[in-house]
């Protein structure tokens, strides 16, 4: 279903990949597939495509997925579920324009983050730098991507998820890709 609910997404089904990762969520609970990912998967999926809902939907999907994300974070009760829970909850609150509960949720995540930063996996930084792009931080989270790839650029896992987030590459892994696709394309329009 996860796999699915992603082919989907890629695919501008908006709706479907929504229904599809709740579906997924739902068949992992009391399976050794349940973990707090599902319910940020299903977060992520709302937030990201509330501008593609219709009010009564973005408010169905978004009052899920603060559950769904509330009870992953009792349930793992880990530091980066809790930090990642107020930031999901922080972006879901922010696509139904409650920007108070979005800024005290962000808050919140914050000062988590900042008490606990050098316990911390890259991961959780960059779900903050994607929260603060989606709050409309950019300048807060291009100054994380960026020191993200100052101190990881090795991590080819980890670039490759940061260059998915951004529209130019940040890191030398993605330029060269870049470099390449652009060098295919000139060779291509010059054979021609």
């Amino acid at each position: 279903m996860q796999k699915y609910a992603a082919a989907c997404e890629q695919n501008a089904k908006y709706e479907e990949a929504t229904l599809a990762y709740n579906r997924a969520l739902e068949l992992a609970k009391n399976s050794i597939h349940h973990s707090a990912e599902r319910a940020f998967d299903f977060a992520r999926i709302v937030t990201d495509n509330a501008k593609n809902f219709s009010p009564p939907q973005v408010k169905e999907f978004t009052q899920k997925a603060l559950r769904e994300i509330s009870e992953a974070s009792k349930e793992f009760a880990s530091k980066e579920v809790r930090i990642k829970s107020n930031l999901a909850s922080a972006c879901l609150y922010f696509s139904k324009n409650d920007k108070l509960s979005a800024s005290n949720s962000l808050r919140d995540a914050e000062k988590m983050y900042d008490k606990y930063q050098d316990e911390l996996s890259e991961d959780v930084t960059l779900a903050l730098a994607k929260s603060y792009s989606h709050l409309q931080k950019e300048d807060k989270s291009e100054s994380i991507l960026k020191q993200l790839v100052e101190e990881h650029g090795s991590d080819d896992n980890l670039m490759n998820q940061v260059d998915k987030f951004v529209e130019d590459p940040l890191s030398e892994q993605g330029k060269n890709r870049t470099q390449e696709i652009i060098k295919t394309g000139i060779s291509y329009y010059n054979s021609e």
